[in-house]
């Protein structure tokens, strides 16, 4: 019983981190070229290591906002000692029939050079659509998942 409760604990106390959910709030983008005042950003768990590539599938983003990746390595080193903080991160647009090509989408990086993160400007003139995008992570392989658009 005891430990039933203390999964359902950890399970509610994380449940809020990197859900792919906006998080509403004014500030100055610097992920956008020029820097520009976004209305929020959106947080995108990439989680990562020996054999393991796991990222939100959906992500509900919104016009003029960041998607933020948060880069979650696995700390300690592979059998094959690869050292996974710094493995380059991509992500890129996904090109495929049917979807909006997200080419607005595209950075990469470590979680060492990059602050644990990184920070993409979501255009602010986007039409409501589904977008594709491509996470790799060397030595690790690649998801297609993808970010819903939402307008007001």
């Amino acid at each position: 019983m005891k430990k039933i409760i203390l999964i359902a604990c950890v399970s509610f106390i994380t449940a809020g981190c990197a859900d792919g959910k906006f998080n509403a709030g004014i500030f100055q983008s610097s992920a956008c070229n020029p820097p520009v005042d976004v209305i929020g950003f959106t947080p995108v768990a990439l989680k990562y290591g020996d054999s393991h590539l796991v990222v939100i599938p959906v992500a509900k983003i919104r016009p003029n906002s960041e998607i933020r990746f948060m880069l979650l390595p696995q700390k300690k080193p592979s059998t094959d000692q690869i050292d996974y903080e710094n493995v380059l991160v991509s992500v890129s647009s996904a090109d495929d029939d049917g979807d909006m090509p997200a080419d607005w989408l595209e950075v990469d990086g470590t979680y060492n050079a990059n602050d644990k993160m990184l920070t993409v400007c979501v255009p602010a003139n986007l039409s409501e659509s589904t977008y594709k995008y491509i996470v790799k992570v060397d030595n690790v392989g690649m998801l297609d998942p993808r970010a819903d658009v939402l307008l007001d």
